[in-house]
C-alpha cells in the first residue's frame, strides 16, 4: 500500500432503502474513532438514492460528499455492466491524490464482492460495518480476503 501520500478519501456508496443515506456519514465517523483523516469521500449510488440524502442534508446535519458516481440500481447487478468498466480508471483516478479506504458496506453484493476483489488488486485497506453484540456499528477490516474463483 503506497502510505506516502497524507490524504485519505473513503470510496463508499449508498442505496435508497431505509437509512441508507446515512452510510458515509457512519463510515466516517467510524474511522475517525480508529484516527483515519478523511479527506474526501467518493460515493458510488444512484440518482433516486442521492435525492434522498440530498432532502436530509441540511435537517441531518449528513456530511459534505466530494465526489458522487452516479449509475442506475441494476449497473451494480450485473458483471458487464458500464461500472464495473470503468471502476479501474476511477480507482486510478482517485489513486493519484490519496491513498483509499473501500468501504463495501454499500448497495449490492456483487458490487461488494468487486470492491474487495479491488481492494485486493492495488493492495488497498477494506472494511465492512458490522453490528457488535450491543447493536453498536463496528468496524470490520477485510482487506487480503482472497475470493476464490473469479468475478468476469
Amino acid at each position: 500500500m503506497n502510505l506516502q501520500i497524507k490524504k485519505s478519501t473513503l470510496i463508499t456508496g449508498f442505496g435508497k432503502l431505509g437509512e441508507g443515506y446515512r452510510l458515509p456519514d457512519e463510515s466516517v465517523n467510524l474511522l475517525k474513532k480508529h484516527h483515519y483523516k478523511i479527506e474526501r469521500i467518493a460515493c458510488f449510488t444512484s440518482i433516486d438514492a442521492l435525492k434522498i440524502r440530498e432532502e436530509k442534508i441540511s435537517e441531518e446535519n449528513l456530511i459534505k460528499i466530494s465526489k458522487y458516481y452516479l449509475y442506475d440500481h441494476n449497473e451494480y447487478r450485473n458483471l458487464d455492466s458500464y461500472l464495473f468498466s470503468e471502476l479501474d480508471g476511477i480507482l486510478r483516478e482517485e489513486l493519484k491524490d490519496a491513498n483509499l479506504l473501500i468501504d463495501i458496506t454499500p448497495l449490492t453484493k456483487l458490487f461488494s464482492l468487486i470492491l474487495l476483489k479491488k481492494s485486493n488488486e492495488y493492495d488497498l485497506p477494506c472494511f465492512y460495518i458490522g453490528k457488535e453484540s450491543k447493536g453498536n456499528n463496528k468496524l470490520i477490516w477485510m482487506s487480503n480476503i482472497k475470493i476464490e474463483g473469479e468475478l468476469k
